[in-house]
C-alpha cells in the first residue's frame, strides 16, 4: 500500500511544486532556490572517506585515513546530512516517497556527471530480506537505477546479498557498527570487472561500505568506490 505522504510527495511534483516547503521549483528539479540553496555541499573532503579536512590541508586523505584508512578506495559523498537533504531522505526511506528519491539520485548523479573515469559496474548495498519485507523497496537500489541510467553504467542486483538482518546503524558508535556488520555480507559469484561502485543513500562513519568493500577486495577487484548522496560528518 502506498503511503499518504507519498501520493501527497507526488501530487507536489506532478504540479510542479518544491518536494521540500511546497513552493513552485525555480532552479532545480524538485527545488525552489531557497531549498536549493539550503543544501549544504561538503567543501574540501577527504578523498578515500568523504569526510570534510581543513581548507589548508597539503593532503588529499584525512588523519584518520592516512592511519587507518577503509577497504574502498574512493567516496563520493557530496552533500551534508542536514535538512533539508535530510528532510527529503526520510520521506524517502520511511514513506516511500520516490520522487524524493529521484530527486536525491539526481543530486548525487550531478556530481558525477564530469567524471572522466566511471566505473564498470554499479552494486547497490542491499537490504536483508526481512528488512525489505517490512519496508516495500529498497532505497539504495531506486537509487542506484537512477545513476545507471543517467551515467549508463551497468547495474546488478544479488550480486551482494546481506546474510542477517543487522541491528539499525542509527544510534551505535563506531566500534559497535563495525561489530554490527561483521560477516554481513556475501558475494555471490566471481566477477571480471576492476572497477566497482558500491551505492547507498546515506553514509554516517563508512563501516557498511567498508565491510562491502572487503569482500570485493579479496575478490580480487582494484578499485571500489562508495557512492552515497550525502553524510553526516564528525562536527555535527
Amino acid at each position: 500500500m502506498v503511503n499518504k505522504w507519498s501520493n501527497i510527495r507526488q501530487f507536489l511534483r506532478l504540479k510542479g511544486r518544491c518536494l521540500v516547503c511546497g513552493e513552485a521549483p525555480q532552479r532545480a528539479p524538485g527545488l525552489c532556490n531557497s531549498c536549493n540553496h539550503d543544501i549544504r555541499r561538503i567543501d574540501h573532503p577527504c578523498h578515500q572517506c568523504g569526510e570534510p579536512m581543513h581548507v589548508n590541508s597539503s593532503s588529499h586523505k584525512c588523519g584518520r585515513c592516512q592511519l587507518s584508512p577503509p577497504a574502498f578506495d574512493h567516496c563520493i559523498a557530496p552533500l551534508h546530512y542536514s535538512d533539508p537533504l535530510r528532510q527529503l531522505h526520510l520521506n524517502f526511506k520511511f514513506h516511500q516517497d520516490l520522487a524524493a528519491g529521484n530527486l536525491l539520485a539526481n543530486l548525487l548523479c550531478d556530481s558525477l556527471c564530469q567524471r572522466r573515469e566511471l566505473p564498470q559496474l554499479l552494486v547497490p548495498i542491499p537490504l536483508h530480506a526481512e528488512r525489505m519485507r517490512q519496508r516495500g523497496f529498497d532505497q539504495a537500489l531506486e537509487i542506484a537505477k537512477v545513476l545507471a541510467r543517467r551515467l549508463q553504467i551497468p547495474l546488478q542486483t544479488g550480486l551482494l546479498v546481506r546474510n542477517n538482518s543487522t541491528q539499525p546503524q542509527s544510534g551505535l558508535s563506531r566500534t559497535q557498527r563495525h561489530k554490527n556488520l561483521c560477516n554481513a555480507f556475501t558475494l555471490t559469484q566471481p566477477m571480471c570487472e576492476q572497477h566497482v561502485a558500491l551505492v547507498d543513500d546515506i553514509m554516517t562513519t563508512g563501516s557498511t561500505f567498508d565491510a562491502a568493500a572487503q569482500l570485493f577486495k579479496k575478490a580480487g577487484i582494484e578499485t571500489v568506490e562508495a557512492w552515497a548522496v550525502g553524510r553526516s560528518v564528525r562536527d555535527e
